[in-house]
Parts: C-alpha cells; sequence; structure tokens
C-alpha cells in the first residue's frame, strides 16, 4: 500500500470507530475478527497511523481487522461529517 493511502485510510477507521460503527480487533491469526481482542479506543489512532500495520506479509505476527461496532450501520450517513 502507498504511505499516502495510509493517513487516509487512518482518518476514516478512526472516525468511524469512534462513532461506533466499527470496532478494531487484534489477533495473532487471519481470524482475528472473531478470535482476537478488541482494540482499545484510545490506542486506534496511534494503530491506524502506523505503516507497518498496512504492509502486507504472507504470515503476518499480528492481524489486525475491522468489525461491525455497537452503532447501526444505517446511521453512517449522519456521521458522515461528525
Amino acid at each position: 500500500m502507498h504511505q499516502e493511502a495510509v493517513p487516509v485510510f487512518g482518518r476514516l477507521i478512526v472516525r468511524r470507530q469512534r462513532l461506533g460503527f466499527i470496532k478494531v480487533r487484534r489477533g495473532t491469526t487471519w481470524d482475528a475478527a472473531t478470535v482476537g481482542t478488541q482494540v482499545p479506543a484510545d490506542q486506534v489512532t496511534a494503530l491506524a497511523r502506523d505503516p507497518a500495520v498496512w504492509r502486507y506479509e504472507e504470515q503476518p505476527a499480528v492481524a489486525i481487522t475491522a468489525v461491525l461496532g455497537d452503532r447501526d450501520i444505517t446511521g453512517l450517513e449522519a456521521g458522515i461529517g461528525a
């Protein structure tokens, strides 16, 4: 992934997480969404800004994923400008 894309995706992840649309989870395998642990809200910004998080690795030591949050995704339109 290009370095200039990281800040864009990072901002999207952080904003959607703060609004409750997604949760960020971390694990040691590809199925981090189901068996990983939730990344605390105060750590999401630093994690999303780390270029190493966005680098593809065939056998990653850490897997990061975003899953649906507690807020109904249909409310996303209301949160776009927030």
